[in-house]
């Protein structure tokens, strides 16, 4: 099946409604971070998907938890984990979203780094950030009421950029 791994956003997703037929399990814990997954990883693991979808770094940067240099070098360990533990799972990074404008300089950097970790070990890197982002580096309000978790129009949102991906053999 197909495994959405990450926090609040990911737990919220009603992802067996959003994509009917298929066998998905949904990983997300309210208030997680890398670190948080990468101490919960083996749940993952022990199920085996065919494909994972990970989003997790937003909480890292909340309050100035993490910086973004620090958050960038767990998901290289968490990529890392993913490759031994589960070499048959086909990963897909997802960018982080954008949220508030104070936490935009530090959304953008994750992603810069995300997107290099793919490159350098030809993983899928699926930028849902570019169609949530407006003016500011802020989340969409069409898609959220608190700046940070999604709406059914974000989900929505969400669903239609990752269904290429979600949907492939």
């Amino acid at each position: 099946g197909v495994a959405f791994v990450g926090d609040s956003i990911t737990e919220d997703g009603d992802w067996d409604a959003l994509f009917p037929g298929l066998v998905t399990r949904n990983y997300g814990i309210s208030g997680d971070t890398t670190v948080g997954l990468d101490n919960r990883l083996v749940q993952v693991a022990a199920a085996r998907p065919g494909k994972a979808f990970l989003l997790i770094g937003t909480n890292d940067l909340n309050n100035d938890l993490r910086a973004p240099a620090a958050v960038i070098a767990n998901y290289e360990r968490l990529v890392d984990r993913f490759a031994r533990e589960l070499p048959q799972t086909r990963l897909y990074i997802q960018a982080v979203l954008p949220r508030e404008a104070h936490n935009a300089a530090g959304v953008i950097e994750v992603n810069e780094g995300l997107r290099r970790i793919a490159g350098a070990r030809n993983i899928a890197y699926v930028d849902i950030y570019t169609p949530f982002v407006v003016e500011g580096g802020v989340l969409d309000p069409a898609v959220t009421n608190d700046q940070l978790h999604l709406s059914a129009a974000g989900y929505a949102r969400w669903r239609d950029v990752i269904a290429p991906f979600v949907l492939s053999p």
